[in-house]
């Protein structure tokens, strides 16, 4: 049975603010606004008035779009020798697309969840950029938008949500380890023992086991069929010498041998300074309502 995502309708996202180092959202610079949608259907989306702009589409609505997915497909294909059979999987499992468009509504950014609501679990999917938009800071604006959706789920529900995923980009650890919250494995390899054996319940949805004398978060050979470009792996191995990410390396994480890290985290909490601020400017509205 396919996943349910039952996400609280929201009107802004003016509450965004980015979390951790990396380029985030900020407020007042988006708005939400019903516009058409990259496959032609009209629709309510979130519209983030930046450098781009960022809609969140049904996984079932990307599943229909022929026009959405060869974007998708257009902007990836740099990064991987045949991205087919990867974009194949992760079309048909994802419940949500986030999408970065430039000003001719081209995708140049994407990030795929699939959200398990039963279980309180996001898987977080395939995200890239095209090679245009790199550096642009796009891309860390969908794992902004997520953010911002996860929260409110989390807060309407009153739970919290576990959030996984795979991965042997240094650039794509470092996401983990600066958006999110109680990121696993840390910087030093190091889990608690529940962090390990919740790893050891997920790993069975890969398709992957335990390795004997691995570390219990190392996937080994379980995307055989996916492998980086040369310029990929080039731009990954500048990426992790210059900003000092040695995790991947030191577990034993061979990507062309199809091995992945799997991680674990949580949706980082809204900052004090934040919370303050939101309760100030809705004192204000409250205020001017009054009068």
């Amino acid at each position: 049975m396919r996943a349910r995502r039952l996400l609280p309708c929201r009107d802004d996202y003016n509450d965004v603010r980015p979390h951790g180092s990396l380029r985030g959202l900020t407020p007042n610079e988006y708005s939400a606004d019903r516009r058409r949608g990259v496959d032609g259907t009209h629709r309510a989306a979130h519209n983030y008035n930046m450098d781009g702009r960022v809609t969140r589409v049904s996984g079932d609505e990307l599943r229909l779009s022929a026009k959405l997915q060869s974007q998708i497909r257009i902007a990836v294909t740099p990064h991987y020798v045949d991205p087919d059979a990867l974009l194949a999987r992760e079309f048909s499992k994802c419940t949500d697309c986030y999408c970065g468009l430039r000003e001719d509504d081209s995708v140049h950014a994407f990030f795929m969840v699939r959200w398990d609501e039963d279980s309180h679990r996001v898987f977080l999917g395939l995200s890239g950029t095209s090679l245009e938009a790199r550096r642009s800071g796009l891309v860390h604006r969908l794992y902004s938008a997520f953010i911002a959706d996860a929260r409110a789920w989390e807060s309407t529900k009153d739970t919290r949500l576990l959030l996984w995923g795979t991965t042997a980009s240094p650039a794509a650890l470092r996401v983990v380890q600066t958006m999110f919250a109680d990121a696993a494995p840390r910087p030093d390899g190091s889990a608690t023992q529940r962090e390990k054996d919740t790893v050891r319940i997920l790993l069975p949805q890969l398709g992957a086991v335990v390795s004997p004398g691995a570390h219990p978060f190392v996937a080994r050979e379980i995307a055989t069929a996916t492998r980086y470009s040369v310029a990929e792996s080039q731009r990954n191995g500048r990426y992790a010498q210059e900003h000092g990410i040695d995790l991947l390396e030191r577990l034993g994480v061979r990507e062309e041998r199809g091995d992945r890290l799997v991680f674990l985290c949580r949706v980082p909490p809204v900052p004090a300074i934040e919370r303050v601020s939101n309760f100030s400017t809705a004192g204000t509205a409250a205020s001017a309502t009054a009068r």
